[in-house]
């Protein structure tokens, strides 16, 4: 044991940090002084919530990009096809009437196209109804209820049931419409800016069939246009007809009553105004004959009134599902969530993880953060260290333990209790690295184990179950020699010894012993005991007021908050002193 000294007990390096004495002190290292911008604490803070909580925000990330995933792979992929088409408005009027008509012109135009008749000549060109896109689809709700409706009004202004051919043709009429519908979700027009181009997309789950039913709607709205044209020409002419007739027969009548006239003229004034009224009936006439035959013309050769400018071709590639936008919007809002529950449960996290948090809640000024250490290669670093050899702790750590050992020498803090509220948080490790420390800093020190026995005690670490010990001495304190026994230089060990009824810590606690700490005050310069864990056992509560301070050690990230403050106010109401807080197995960048 004697070489224990150098190679350490400890697992851990240390860092510190402390509260100023009071309000009118400096500010300590990393404080932001009154009145000072605070970005970079704020900055610190967010750094050590990312760093605390960064697995949150990547699990909320993995899980919305694999949700995201998944529905990229099972969504069927759609693909759209478009087809222009430029619509001739007729021209009248001045500038500002030409803009009106054309606006409404070019939307009367879009009506037609997504009109029922066209949609479902579209249909029938493409035998939409042998596709099963198409064939498989069911009735929405609201056409399901205006094909009942229709069919119940019909029944009631027949006075009688369908029959079976009603009910067929009731059938098919809702099969038509079904399609008809469906292929009016797949369609989209849209009038481009305010030209009078018209663009006719069509979405389906083949390149080739969104190119085939976006040509197909179109070709459907030139036919559309073309009948309507041709039906509006042909009613034209009809009246144009009957007024050729009425138009002729007037004529008829004027040349007649000008041709009598001149044979008996008795006025030159009646003779000029006969003979302009048959000039203008013959005029009007004339005119009349043109703009019928250019309306027989419009019905043997009727001209749309757009034309298609650009035919649909398959698309290269599908529309949807968008996989890049679909991967990004998953991975923000992934991140979004992920920071949200990062931060409900960094708010509501009560164990601690920051030494601020043992200072706001307990008032301590002097708390002591020992980072987690790993056992290095050996010195020429050819082979690993063996399992079960001893990690060493850095000379900066030491030094630190060692300068936290002399300030409580310095504030005559000589004997001093080691506990911590849970057990296996470490408290017996900090004891054995303290009075390492405070030997190698040139200060004769005991290491006393008065834990409870049915804990994990240094004695057993140490071998010296059954020996002499502090139960031996607390009976007869002249075995105090005999049970003392040295591990290193400068340090000496004293283990529980050889308990019988009651703990050891118990005993002193009743003052029925002879054992008395002013001898162990005399003989060294710092005494550590280790304690047991306070939620274990009683035995710290009662003896931790005999000694001069009690330093209470934290687990990092599984003591709350709530345990160190129970913990500390049971040993102040007990009548200890409490020193400080040491926070053990921190990680090394935790501490900003």
């Amino acid at each position: 044991m004697n070489n224990l000294m150098n190679s350490g007990f400890s697992h851990h390096q240390v860092n510190s940090w402390s509260l100023p004495a009071s309000h009118g002190a400096p500010p300590a290292p990393g404080q932001v002084p009154p009145g000072e911008p605070a970005s970079p604490a704020a900055l610190r803070e967010i750094l050590f919530f990312l760093r605390m909580r960064w697995q949150w925000i990547v699990a909320g990330c993995v899980v919305t990009l694999f949700l995201a995933a998944l529905q990229i792979a099972f969504t069927a992929p759609t693909f759209i096809a478009q087809t222009q088409l430029m619509v001739v408005p007729p021209a009248s009027g001045s500038d500002a009437q030409r803009a009106s008509a054309e606006d409404a012109f070019v939307e009367a135009q879009l009506e037609i196209a997504r009109s029922s008749d066209v949609l479902g000549g579209a249909a029938t060109k493409l035998d939409l109804a042998q596709d099963p896109d198409f064939s498989s689809q069911k009735l929405s709700l609201k056409d399901k209820v205006k094909l009942q409706a229709k069919a119940w009004l019909r029944g009631a202004a027949d006075g009688s049931d369908a029959d079976a051919g009603d009910g067929a043709r009731s059938s098919q009429e809702r099969k038509s419409h079904a399609i008809i519908a469906r292929l009016g979700d797949m369609i989209s027009l849209r009038r481009i800016g305010r030209s009078t181009m018209i663009e006719i997309s069509a979405s389906a789950s083949s390149p080739d069939k969104a190119a085939n039913i976006a040509n197909a709607v179109a070709q459907e709205y030139i036919s559309k246009n073309l009948a309507m044209n041709a039906q509006s020409a042909r009613q034209y002419s009809d009246w144009l007809e009957t007024f050729v007739k009425e138009q002729k027969s007037a004529l008829a009548e004027a040349s007649n009553d000008l041709i009598n006239y001149k044979s008996n003229p008795r006025d030159q004034f009646r003779l000029a105004e006969l003979q302009s009224a048959a000039d203008a009936r013959k005029s009007l006439f004339e005119s009349t004959l043109v703009k019928l035959s250019d309306a027989k013309q419009k019905i043997s050769y009727p001209v749309p009134d757009a034309t298609i400018v650009s035919l649909a071709t398959p698309p290269l590639s599908e529309a949807t599902p968008r996989a890049g936008l679909i991967l990004t919007f998953a991975l923000l809002l992934g991140a979004g969530a992920g920071t949200m529950a990062a931060m409900i449960r960094h708010a509501g996290d009560r164990r601690i993880s920051r030494p601020q948090q043992v200072a706001q809640a307990t008032g301590l000024s002097s708390i002591v953060a020992i980072e987690r250490f790993h056992a290095p290669v050996d010195a020429e670093g050819s082979e690993p260290p063996a399992a079960n050899a001893a990690p060493r702790i850095g000379e900066d750590g030491m030094g630190k333990l060692a300068a936290l050992a002399i300030a409580l020498r310095r504030r005559q803090r000589v004997t001093v209790g080691v506990v911590s509220p849970n057990p296996h948080s470490g408290a017996s490790t900090v004891a054995r690295e303290l009075a390492v420390a405070s030997a190698r800093s040139g200060a004769t020190t005991l290491l006393v184990d008065i834990a409870h026995p049915g804990a994990q005690t240094l004695t057993a670490e140490f071998g010296a179950t059954g020996a002499l010990g502090l139960a031996d001495v607390a009976e007869d304190a002249s075995l105090l020699p005999e049970a003392v026994f040295e591990i290193a230089a400068r340090l000496d060990f004293l283990p529980i010894g050889r308990v019988a009824d009651s703990a050891p810590a118990l005993m002193m606690s009743s003052r029925h012993t002879e054992f008395d700490l002013e001898t162990l005050k005399k003989q060294y310069d710092a005494v550590f005991f280790d304690l047991s864990a306070l939620s274990a056992f009683s035995d710290a509560i009662a003896v931790a007021p005999e000694f001069d301070g009690v330093l209470m050690v934290i687990d990092y990230a599984r003591t709350t908050i709530d345990d160190v403050d129970a913990g500390i106010d049971s040993l102040r109401n007990a009548g200890s002193e409490v020193l400080g807080a040491i926070i053990n197995r921190a990680p090394r960048k935790t501490f900003l």
